[in-house]
């Protein structure tokens, strides 16, 4: 504990060390607003010679109001703005009445399953990986879509694309228990995924019905319309 210009702060150091070189940090937060009052950093520019850096933050405000218009960007001439579509394309390579690629993939439990096993079923994939924060957003939605169509002919797939964590102990930990299948990579090289989410809805023709990039806040309406759809067409 310390006090700051009055104010009783909590300390957190930091110590960092390298072969050659050692540096300290001390961060001074206030007890009551949790807010940084002041950093004190000490670190060896030159072997043997400490130097010292102190930052003390005064007249803290929280809660301002802030004029929108002092963040404004101008735009340069002849320049237009876009909306950001986040990383890949922003569209699916594979387009609606494309036939869909066949692939064999496995669960969690190593059992096999390939598009052709669904035939008869209406299908939603979803290339996703823990990672990604849009995939993640877009996962309840789908576990909704796998709830809502549940005793019909519909079937959630979610498979594990570019993964570098733990997609099995994911979707247990959130409750998810649409159908997770593993190792991706190759068919996302078929479907021509190069962003995700990358989302597809097959029709029990084996023709893409539907496919979108990435999470909008309208996915699960425009799945749900597609799905319905395609059953009253049976």
């Amino acid at each position: 504990m310390a006090v700051i210009d009055n104010i009783p702060c909590h300390i957190i150091h930091f110590i960092f060390s390298k072969e050659s070189s050692e540096s300290e940090s001390w961060w001074f937060f206030g007890v009551d607003d949790y807010l940084p009052r002041k950093v004190r950093i000490l670190y060896d520019r030159i072997p043997e010679q400490k130097h010292e850096h102190i930052l003390k933050l005064k007249n803290i405000k929280t809660n301002i109001e802030i004029d929108t218009k002092e963040f404004n960007i101008m735009v340069p001439e002849d320049f237009q703005v876009k909306e950001y579509q986040g990383f890949g394309k922003s569209k699916p390579s594979l387009s609606t009445d494309d036939i869909a690629p066949d692939w064999t993939l496995a669960d969690p439990q190593g059992n096999k399953h390939s598009l052709k096993d669904f035939k008869d079923k209406i299908i939603v994939m979803d290339f996703w990986a823990t990672w990604c924060g849009p995939c993640v957003k877009m996962m309840p939605e789908l576990q909704k879509i796998h709830e809502k169509f549940l005793n019909q002919s519909v079937i959630v797939l979610g498979i594990s694309t570019w993964e570098r964590g733990d997609p099995i102990k994911f979707m247990n930990e959130k409750g998810y228990n649409y159908k997770l299948l593993m190792k991706g990579d190759e068919v996302a090289k078929k479907y021509g995924v190069t962003g995700i989410p990358t989302l597809y809805v097959i029709g029990q023709n084996g023709k893409i019905i539907f496919g979108d990039v990435g999470f909008k806040s309208d996915s699960y309406q425009r799945i749900v319309e597609t799905i319905e759809n395609e059953l009253k067409n049976r």
